[in-house]
């Protein structure tokens, strides 16, 4: 059985992964918060100098692993056409409902 985390990113990110266009745009969107989550939490690392916070950091390499899951899928994305989409979209849809879920 889901979680109720993982079935509510399961409920909207069903409709953000419809179209090539708003996969990419939904995806660049998703980038950008975990960037500036990545940011936010590396800073409060730093400013605390405790390297020892370790789920702070685990958090911060999940985040990181995502983001660079959803570049090289956005990326993949940029490369293809609209009639192409549908052989991506499962692919896309997994990996862009994992990061979301990270992001919770």
């Amino acid at each position: 059985m889901e979680n109720t985390s993982d079935l509510k990113v399961a409920i909207t990110s069903r409709a953000a992964i419809d179209s090539l266009s708003n996969s990419k745009e939904e995806f660049s969107t998703l980038i950008s918060m975990m960037d500036k989550e990545i940011g936010d939490n590396s800073q409060q690392v730093r400013i605390s100098n405790d390297a020892s916070n370790t789920d702070q950091i685990g958090r911060i390499n999940k985040l990181k692993i995502h983001r660079k899951m959803l570049q090289d899928m956005l990326a993949k994305m940029e490369l293809m056409q609209e009639e192409n989409w549908e052989t991506l979209r499962p692919e896309a849809k997994e990996t862009y409902e994992a990061a979301t879920a990270t992001m919770l």
